[in-house]
């Protein structure tokens, strides 16, 4: 009898697999489906947990339906790899990016403003940057990275921090989201490179992230100098909005396997919080940092010029 209720237990877990699998894969049609895809890998674990049952009671149907779920689940899983940038080895750094969502009520700005110090990178993006409370934060960077563009007029606002001067800028708001990114083109030595901060809808909001998202493809393909993009995109590497802004702006991700969100478990699960930069660059390393009062994690990236 509790053979036969493992049995049972087993294919039912195949079937829901199986619709989870069939649902992430209609995600392009309907943007609802994509909150499936950024819990793919957990997925594939439990396909795997199926297969080591399905093998124990002995069952070659459920075996062969394990199988079959777990060879796919496992490509869908690994298929992000297709738009991560290229890696470089011996190149020396030409940029370091570190992006951090501050969050609000964050209560630790000093440690927050002496971690980026001490990163020494060369822009700062920040996300929920939370009207004039930050202030102090500001303040205490004001040294180490005196031209700022900042958009906080709002209690989700961005700003870009950099230690080269900054020589233009702009900005795209999208409804209650105001910025929805913002970009800054910084001058470093004789290069002008672009950096855009992203805070895109939450993934409560699918329409609007699927709107973002075509909003900012149209953004960025329209960009020919070395351009990075980092932030908060309330998207993992499994959304299909992020591989579809990968085929159609031509950017590609730095880091993939990693996870940035929520600080508050004791280990963060998702990776939400994402560089990516266009041909012009390599990927010298991609970190994640430690907890600074969020309920995020910071995010670092080195990129090479290539």
């Amino acid at each position: 009898m509790f053979q036969q209720i493992l049995t049972w237990c087993a294919a039912g877990a195949s079937a829901a697999l199986a619709l989870l699998t069939i649902g992430g894969l209609l995600a392009p049609f309907d943007p609802r489906f994509e909150m499936i895809n950024h819990f793919r890998p957990f997925w594939l674990v439990g396909a795997a947990f199926v297969l080591v049952l399905a093998l124990v009671l002995r069952k070659p149907l459920l075996v062969a339906a394990a199988l079959v779920l777990v060879a796919a689940l496992g490509g869908l899983t690994l298929l992000p790899l297709r738009d991560t940038a290229p890696k470089v080895v011996d190149g020396a750094r030409s940029l370091r990016i570190v992006s951090l969502n501050l969050s609000p009520q964050n209560r630790r700005l000093d440690e927050v403003a002496r971690y980026l110090i001490a990163s020494n990178a060369d822009v700062i993006v920040l996300q929920e940057v939370v009207c004039r409370e930050y202030d102090s934060l500001f303040a205490a960077l004001a040294d180490s990275y005196p031209h700022v563009f900042r958009a906080s007029e709002s209690c989700f606002g961005q700003a870009i921090l950099s230690k080269h001067p900054i020589v233009a800028t702009g900005r795209r708001d999208f409804r209650w989201r105001r910025p929805s990114w913002l970009w800054a083109e910084i001058a470093v030595g004789s290069k002008t490179i672009r950096i855009t901060g992203v805070h895109l809808s939450h993934p409560t909001r699918p329409f609007d992230q699927a709107v973002n998202m075509n909003e900012f493809i149209a953004y960025s393909r329209g960009i020919d100098l070395p351009h990075a993009i980092a932030g908060d995109f309330n998207l993992t590497p499994y959304a299909s909005l992020l591989a579809k802004l990968s085929r159609e702006a031509g950017v590609l991700r730095h880091g993939t396997f990693r996870a940035s969100w929520p600080s508050r478990l004791p280990l963060p699960v998702v990776l939400i919080d994402h560089v990516y930069t266009n041909a012009h660059f390599a990927s010298a390393g991609f970190q994640v940092g430690p907890f600074l009062g969020s309920d995020h994690y910071p995010v670092i990236a080195d990129l090479v010029l290539r």
